[in-house]
């Protein structure tokens, strides 16, 4: 009897305490792009701007999935930037390299679903991207640099939207300046 009091005690204890870990803070905001404009009247004017796919950086394997998550990065930040910003030509060609102005490039650092075993106990699946990269003119002067860290909870949206929404940001925030 004594055991079984003992063994009920842990396990309400037990739970409770993992019940209290499942993170209800609040998740990062959509725009969190931080980074710094170093030549901002060169994006102020008229310009023909290439948008490069992502690269993969220090972790990340490339693959097709990679591939699909960059192509979908790439579209986020056109949009983001078309909807902020009229005095930008998107070009859709990296064949016309001799025409661009501006080219945003970078790398995707991390892109995970965290999956840890709290979600047995009424804690939720996350989605984390982080992306890097530069904006740099025709001759190669970075004109700016970024950072973006987006955490959404699983549930929220899907993985094309959440890749979207990033890529969305950082577009706002460089056609915003």
């Amino acid at each position: 009897m004594l055991k079984l009091k003992w063994l009920t005690n842990f396990l309400v204890i037990f739970l409770f305490g993992c019940v209290s870990f499942q993170g209800k803070g609040p998740d990062a905001p959509a725009a969190s792009v931080k980074g710094k404009m170093l030549y901002s009247s060169t994006l102020s004017t008229e310009s023909n701007i290439l948008v490069l796919p992502f690269l993969p950086g220090t972790g990340i394997a490339a693959s097709d999935e990679f591939d699909r998550i960059s192509l979908v990065l790439m579209r986020g930040i056109r949009d983001g930037m078309s909807e902020e910003a009229s005095q930008f030509t998107i070009l859709h060609d990296g064949r016309k390299l001799n025409e661009t102005d501006i080219i945003v490039k970078g790398y995707i650092e991390r892109f995970e679903t965290r999956d840890g075993w709290l979600r047995y106990f009424g804690g939720s699946r996350k989605r984390f991207i982080v992306v890097h990269g530069q904006v740099v003119d025709s001759q190669g002067r970075e004109l700016a640099f970024f950072k973006n860290e987006l955490r959404k909870k699983y549930q929220e949206m899907s993985e094309v939207e959440f890749i979207l929404t990033a890529g969305s940001a950082v577009g706002r925030a460089l056609a915003g300046h």
